[in-house]
């Protein structure tokens, strides 16, 4: 469950639990979660509705991979006296191909983090200045070719600066026992009007004059965390203190409310470009009943294991 993300009751990541022996600790497994009350992320209830779909895309895969064989096999015997071994020759090329595949799947990941981390350095209001230069001047490998992670931190920057957004948190994990699911947001701000602006950073390839690739799960994933806010403003007192400075807890309380929440992209092949997807508080509104509906999908889809946690 890697690819899983559960938190108990004070919002604390959970991966790992000790292991029946009492010696050394074991993976989290789903079993787990109703014994230690652990909350679901939306990120995990939307990846395993969705997970259907996921498999047909992998079937998908394995067609194109046969075809591109196929093609390949007709070259490599045109241009060889001697036939080549057709089941050995396929073993090879499918090893090589998945090789690469898994090696752009470890890369991707490992990019986001790296922007996502520098990113902290734009939306923690107490981040150190002197840090701040130091990640900025840090590489990344993009496509096999260093970029400095200032361009994206300053792609961000200049977004926040031009829609007059005040950052009050960076990574905060938001949990309620009303919703039973829990989700750590990038940024909350608050705009000149008082209002309070749900960030997520997200990272992907573009092509020049392209519109970026909107994803499904985008609105979805952030009116989950749009609710998981407004539930946090209206029971405060029963959590934990997420903001350092009196004047950062008083414009979260003194806040009209929700605006609504943008999604920054930020672009992996054009580094500098900053695509802004922005959801107002009705597309939100909207989008969390159908979020509701996935989670009571996820939770029938989990019954057994889960034994009536959730419910």
């Amino acid at each position: 469950m890697n690819d899983k993300h559960f938190y108990n009751e004070k919002g604390e990541l959970v991966t790992e639990v000790p292991c029946s022996s009492k010696e050394g600790m074991r993976p989290l497994r789903i079993t787990d979660v109703p014994k230690l009350k652990l909350y679901p992320s939306p990120t995990t209830i939307i990846s395993d509705v969705r997970s259907t779909p996921y498999m047909l895309t992998r079937w998908g895969e394995n067609i194109i991979k046969d075809k591109c064989f196929e093609a390949y096999y007709k070259v490599a015997n045109k241009n060889n006296t001697s036939q080549i071994h057709k089941l050995e020759t396929k073993l090879k090329f499918l090893e090589n191909v998945n090789k690469e595949i898994q090696k752009e799947k470890d890369i991707a990941p490992d990019i986001g983090k790296k922007v996502h981390a520098a990113c902290e350095c734009v939306f923690d209001p107490n981040f150190p200045k002197k840090d701040k230069e130091r990640i900025k001047d840090t590489n990344v490998l993009v496509d096999l070719r260093p970029v400095r992670l200032g361009v994206f931190v300053d792609a961000v920057e200049r977004y926040l600066k031009k829609n007059k957004l005040n950052s009050l948190c960076s990574e905060q994990t938001f949990s309620n026992r009303h919703f039973r699911f829990t989700g750590t947001i990038d940024s909350l701000c608050v705009d000149l009007d008082f209002w309070l602006n749900l960030i997520d950073v997200k990272t992907a390839k573009t092509k020049p004059g392209e519109k970026v690739f909107e994803k499904e799960s985008y609105l979805l994933q952030l009116a989950a965390y749009s609710k998981l806010i407004d539930i946090k403003r209206d029971t405060y007192n029963q959590y934990i203190d997420i903001f350092s400075s009196t004047s950062q807890k008083s414009r979260f309380f003194g806040a009209k409310g929700i605006r609504g929440a943008k999604i920054l992209v930020l672009s992996k092949t054009e580094p500098g470009r900053l695509d802004a997807i922005e959801y107002s508080k009705e597309e939100l509104d909207s989008a969390f009943d159908a979020f509701m509906g996935m989670y009571e999908a996820w939770k029938f889809i989990y019954k057994k294991p889960l034994k009536g946690w959730l419910s």
